[in-house]
């Protein structure tokens, strides 16, 4: 028989109760085990791996709990603050790293927390200051920024209450969870905010073409609200349609995305859009926007004493006589004359 790697396979042909072995011989002493981690821990083994040139060292240190749980992470912890310190210290010039799937998690969730409030800053204010250069009004980048928000918690908040509580488990076919996917959040922040963000410039705008029309607050609300409801409506039923199809798959981080983006829209779309929305230039009528500067007056950075150029009507042409056609003959000066 042909043997495997790391083992021999040995067919066995006797009658095992009448097999005398012979002498017996000496077993092998066991080996000695390499000591484990100072201090208390769930450290089980300890195991050296030296790489053919002997400059690398694997060291594994497997646990006896859980990889996610909250005594691995203190684990990692202590291992890079205290332990990886003190070996590094007594061998100069030696780097130690640990990886394994407790430590990617952990700087995973570093890196997490430390970018989170970056990207959410960096979205908001550029958010804000677009939005105050294209309106030119503070109170509509505010409201602007308030509905987003609000449409991004919603989300959370329905993600939490599905999938953390336990409700709508039958109706979507998947058993209650305790954590939520740890990169979902941002995620989620990301996609909401654009699309939001999208549907209320398309409606602001109409809202303030009417006005800037000479029309009254309530009517020109009306009318933009009129004149995008279709487009708002089919491109959300659009994009719930789409991010329903994820609610329907086995994959629990899917079917969280599914149902957070859909619900979301979908409360965007209608509540936010088309109440809130509306209701806010009404009840402030005064802050709703600032008006467009005439194309005919005077920029505002020039000053009392600047000249302001003069721009020249060009003359009509006149009309043709009735009954008959009409020849205009223009006198131009010839380019090769020259004044004496």
């Amino acid at each position: 028989m042909r043997p495997r790697a790391g083992h021999h396979d040995i067919d066995v042909d006797h009658d095992v109760d009448s097999y005398d072995p012979g002498p017996a011989t000496a077993p092998r002493p066991p080996a000695a085990a390499p000591p484990a981690p100072p201090g208390p821990g769930p450290w089980v083994d300890q195991a050296d791996d030296g790489g053919d040139d002997g400059q690398a060292a694997l060291i594994s240190a497997p646990m006896k709990v859980a990889p996610d749980s909250s005594e691995a992470y203190a684990e990692i912890e202590r291992l890079r603050d205290v332990l990886v310190p003190q070996a590094e210290a007594a061998m100069p010039g030696t780097q130690i790293l640990v990886t394994g799937q407790t430590a990617n998690f952990a700087d995973f969730f570093e890196m997490r927390d430390t970018y989170t409030p970056i990207v959410f800053l960096f979205v908001l204010g550029l958010s804000f200051l677009l939005l105050l250069i294209v309106f030119r009004s503070l109170v509509i980048a505010v409201k602007a920024i308030l509905m987003n928000l609000l449409s991004v918690g919603a989300g959370y908040g329905l993600i939490v209450w599905v999938f953390q509580e336990g409700n709508l488990t039958g109706v979507l076919g998947f058993q209650q969870t305790d954590v939520i996917e740890a990169g979902l959040p941002l995620f989620m922040f990301a996609i909401l905010f654009g699309l939001s963000m999208d549907y209320h410039v398309f409606v602001l705008s109409r809202i303030r073409e009417h006005m800037d029309d000479g029309l009254p607050t309530r009517l020109a609300v009306e009318r933009g609200i009129a004149d995008t409801a279709g487009v708002v409506t089919s491109a959300a039923a659009v994009m719930v349609s789409v991010f329903a199809i994820f609610a329907t798959l086995s994959m629990l981080e899917m079917k969280m995305m599914g149902v957070g983006l859909a619900a979301a829209i979908l409360l965007d779309a209608t509540l936010v859009r088309l109440v809130i929305l509306p209701a806010a230039p009404i009840f402030l009528p005064n802050l709703a926007h600032a008006p467009r500067r005439p194309l005919h007056s005077p920029s505002p950075l020039r000053t009392a004493h600047s000249p302001c150029p003069r721009v020249h009507a060009l003359p009509r042409a006149p009309r043709a006589p009735p009954g008959g056609p009409l020849i205009v003959i223009e006198v131009a000066r010839w380019r090769g004359w020259s004044a004496a």
